[in-house]
């Protein structure tokens, strides 16, 4: 029964809150380029909860690792890199943090729960610098571009990108 909390636990809390760090990690560039950016976590129908000046969180219920940050404005070729980076940077960052805290003796559960967290964090990582268009087990991001790619698209193109 306690696996199964445990389990509970990094589905319903931890990883909804490294997924939020992730996308924040995408949304601080923006940010300090002065533009709107709106962070939507969980699936279909997210609620607003959090508005501070241009930044808006919504979040659906039941919410795990599905998380989108959007701009509302063009960007040049610079500012769309920075940016697609920003959420990988925070996820290593988070990673490194987590394999750390592995290693602390502060009980089981703590122990669990950073383990948890700290491979989550590798797949995110992996996955999300992956150059690949998620395939349909990915669910809400069946068929859109990974940051790897868009980083790679955007290395290639000699225009502003949205």
């Amino acid at each position: 029964m306690e696996l199964v909390f445990g389990y509970a636990l990094g589905f319903l809390v931890l990883i909804p809150l490294l997924t939020l760090m992730h996308e924040l990690g995408h949304a601080i560039p923006q940010l300090c380029m002065k533009k709107k950016v709106v962070i939507d976590l969980g699936g279909s129908s997210p609620i607003p909860i959090i508005k501070v000046s241009r930044l808006f969180i919504r979040i659906a219920p039941f919410s795990t690792f599905h998380g989108f940050c959007s701009i509302s404005s063009r960007l040049l070729r610079v500012g769309l890199v920075v940016t697609l980076l920003g959420g990988p940077l925070v996820t290593l960052l988070l990673a490194m943090l987590l394999n750390e805290l592995r290693m602390v003796d502060a009980g089981q559960w703590f122990t669990f729960l950073a383990s948890f967290g700290f491979y989550f964090t590798v797949f995110q990582l992996v996955f999300t610098l992956a150059p690949i268009k998620y395939p349909s087990f990915f669910g809400g991001y069946s068929g859109t571009k990974s940051g790897g790619l868009r980083i790679l698209e955007a290395l290639r193109c000699n225009e502003s990108t949205p």
